[in-house]
This record gives structure tokens, C-alpha cells and sequence, in this order.
């Protein structure tokens, strides 16, 4: 019989389905490591096969350094499996030497070239947004309040975007929790950033998290954006107020042309 261990408790893979997670659902409830109610399941075989499947598109888990995607994987006796801030060894035996569970993880940064700044992903969760509380706050009125997160999951950065005007990663717009790998570019609103955990490059200064005080634009309304023809146009209160003029300008004029008409056009 297969077992989980995460270093203070294990619990035994019984045949057929082992959910593992936070809330009072999950077989298995593993508390104070971040892990959703219903994170991951396990799914054990006759044959004694398993395979490993995250419970939903926003559940990060990774076995072995490589993330597990949403249609899950099979799972082998001695690999290591991360999610949330939680590493757990599958084995076969608990008297058994566990796997090294790496844990050591180099400083990732978001880079934002044309600014010449860099954010360290230093906290748990990093907030991106105009509010004046986000971590990186961004003065753009296209860019929400509270706009995307970035935390620390499984070892990695998961990226979870919430803003109204989206959030591309590589120019894909992010619809789920993505997991952010080296040389990544994520663009939020007219910015784009690096993601990236090598050395920071020459002429690049690291920027202090929530250094503002600023919260000017965080009481302004969101401007959504779109493209026509190449040409930048509102679609939020600017856009109404522009095509508003633009009516009472012609009512104007067809006013002036009736009242020409009945004092030069009648004789």
C-alpha cells in the first residue's frame, strides 16, 4: 500500500480516489500549507497504477519540478510532489528514505525594461493593481485596482489575473492561474513585464514593494481600451462624453439650418 508523507503526517493511498486539500471535504485535510479545500486527487488502479490530478485550472501542483497539467499524470513510488507550501513524498514504505525535497529557490523578479525597475517576488503574494495597497502599484487608467496577483506556490510563481481589462502572458490572455516560467512577458495594461530568476541586468534598479503613498488614480474609474484601425479608442465615460458632443453638435446644426430655411427660404 502507497503512501503520502509530508514530513509530520502521512496518510495511506487506498484504490480508488485520495483527495487531498484544506477543507472539511478532502480525505485527506493537510491545514497551514496553503493548499485549497479540494486541491488534488490520487487515483489508484486495480493494477496498482496511480495517477495524480489537479482538482481544478486554478490548483498549481507539481511533481518533480514540472508542473502537472489539468488532464493529471501517473505518479511513481519516490516522486515529490508540491502544492501550495506543502512537499509531499510518495513511497511505498514509511520506513523507507524519503527523496530529497529541494526547498532552496533563487529571487524571481518582474522586470520592467522601459522603466529600468525590478520587483523581487519576495512575499507570499505580490498584489499588481492601481489601489495604493497593491505591492506594484501602476498608474494606468486601463489597469484595475486590484488587478493580478503573483504568489508563491509549489516552488513556483502562479500568476492569477482578475482585472477587468485582462492580463496577457506572451500575448495569450490569461483566463486561469498560470504558472510563470523564465523569459515569460506579462503585459498589464500599456506595461510589460520580464519574469525572470537569473541576474538582474546592467542599469536595472530594484524597486521597493508598495513604495507609494499615492492614491490619486485608485479613486478614478477603470478605462477599458480597444483597437480600431489601429487607432486607440475609450470605451468607458471619455468615449460616452466624446460621442455625446458629437450628437449635440449636429443637433446644432440641423437647429440653424430650420431656422435659415423659414426666415430665407420662404420669401
Amino acid at each position: 500500500m502507497p503512501f503520502l508523507d509530508n514530513g509530520t503526517s502521512s496518510t495511506e493511498v487506498p484504490a480508488g480516489e485520495l483527495l487531498v486539500g484544506s477543507g472539511a471535504q478532502a480525505k485527506w485535510r493537510v491545514l497551514n500549507s496553503d493548499l485549497a479545500a479540494r486541491h488534488f486527487t490520487i487515483k489508484t488502479a486495480v493494477d496498482g497504477t496511480a495517477s495524480l490530478k489537479p482538482y481544478s485550472p486554478s490548483t498549481i501542483v507539481v511533481i518533480n519540478g514540472t508542473p502537472v497539467p489539468q488532464q493529471g499524470v501517473a505518479i511513481r513510488v519516490g516522486d515529490v510532489i508540491a502544492a501550495g507550501s506543502a512537499r509531499f513524498a510518495y513511497v511505498d514504505d514509511l520506513d523507507a528514505p524519503r527523496p530529497e525535497m529541494a526547498t532552496e529557490q533563487r529571487t524571481a523578479y518582474l522586470l520592467d525594461e522601459a522603466e529600468n525597475r525590478a520587483y523581487a517576488l519576495s512575499k507570499r503574494t505580490i498584489s499588481i493593481g492601481r489601489d495604493a495597497a497593491a505591492g506594484i502599484q501602476m498608474r494606468d487608467l486601463s489597469v484595475s485596482r486590484f488587478h493580478a496577483d503573483i504568489r508563491s506556490e509549489a516552488g513556483e510563481f502562479v500568476l492569477y489575473s482578475m482585472g477587468s481589462a485582462g492580463t496577457h502572458v506572451n500575448e495569450y490572455r490569461v483566463a486561469a492561474a498560470k504558472m510563470l516560467e523564465e523569459g515569460d512577458m506579462v503585459r498589464i495594461g500599456g506595461t510589460t513585464f520580464r519574469f525572470t530568476r537569473g541576474e538582474l541586468p546592467a542599469g536595472i534598479k530594484q524597486a521597493k514593494l508598495g513604495e507609494h503613498d499615492d492614491d490619486t488614480l485608485a479613486r478614478r474609474s477603470t478605462t477599458n481600451l480597444r483597437t480600431v484601425r489601429g487607432e486607440t479608442t475609450g470605451t468607458g465615460a471619455a468615449a460616452t462624453s466624446g460621442r455625446g458632443g458629437m450628437i449635440a453638435v449636429a443637433l446644432g446644426v440641423a437647429a440653424l439650418a430650420a431656422v435659415a430655411y423659414f426666415v430665407f427660404g420662404r420669401g
